[in-house]
C-alpha cells in the first residue's frame, strides 16, 4: 500500500520555514562572532540609554520659568533614512554589505 501523498505546498512551507530559521540563526551566530565596526556610535552606558539628558546643574537661586529647577530634558535623536529605490536593490545591498 502506498502512503498518502503530502501536498506539495505543505513541503515548501516546511522549507520556507525552516530556511528561515536557519538564516536567522546564522546571522545571529555571525553578529556576536563579529566585533562591530563602529564601537563609538553603538554605546551601551546606562546615561546613552536614558530617556532623559541629566539636568544641568543650577544654582538654587535660579529657577526656570516654569517655575520647576529639577526637571530633565527629553532628548531629540533625529535620523534620516534613505528610501529611494528601496525594494529594488535590497538583497542585493544585503549581500554586498556582508560580502565586505
Amino acid at each position: 500500500m502506498l502512503p498518502p501523498q503530502k501536498k506539495p505546498w505543505e513541503s515548501m512551507a516546511k522549507g520556507l520555514v525552516l530556511g528561515a530559521l536557519f538564516t536567522s540563526f546564522l546571522l545571529l551566530v555571525y553578529s556576536y562572532a563579529v566585533p562591530p565596526l563602529h564601537a563609538g556610535l553603538a554605546s551601551t552606558t546606562p546615561e546613552a540609554a536614558a530617556s532623559c539628558s541629566p539636568p544641568v546643574l543650577e544654582p538654587e537661586a535660579v529657577i526656570r520659568a516654569n517655575g520647576s529647577a529639577g526637571e530633565c530634558q527629553p532628548r531629540r535623536n533625529i535620523v534620516f533614512l534613505k528610501t529611494h529605490k528601496t525594494a529594488s536593490s535590497t538583497l542585493l545591498n544585503i549581500l554586498f554589505r556582508f560580502g565586505q
